[in-house]
């Protein structure tokens, strides 16, 4: 699953999401900003069913405040997709970043 937003996305904003067809595994969740912002720490959270996939929200793809390039990112706590399950990438703060690119990596167990 990825997304794409042009200009700098809105607290909240879906960036991409998706219904799960099947049962899955989140691997892994990646991001980068082409354009980095004079802000704050850009900040994208993974949710499945509205509920963040981090434990430790320190653990949610992050860019730091002036940067541009790869967010930080960890492996989510919670990764078991159900079939129907609302699995989407949300930006918490967007940094003042635009052109931001976020993938979810899911396969079937």
């Amino acid at each position: 699953m990825t997304g794409y937003v042009v200009g700098v996305p809105a607290a909240s904003e879906v960036i991409a999401a998706l219904v799960a067809p099947a049962a899955a595994q989140i691997r892994t969740v990646v991001a980068q900003a082409a354009a980095g912002g004079s802000g704050t720490v850009a900040i994208i959270d993974l949710q499945i069913n509205g509920v963040s996939a981090y434990t430790d929200p320190s653990h949610r793809p992050q860019l730091a405040a002036g940067q541009s390039g790869k967010f930080t990112s960890y492996q989510p706590d919670h990764s078991a997709v159900r079939p129907g399950d609302l699995v989407s990438l949300v930006a918490v703060s967007s940094g003042n970043k635009s052109k931001i690119v976020a993938t979810a990596a899911l396969e079937e167990p």
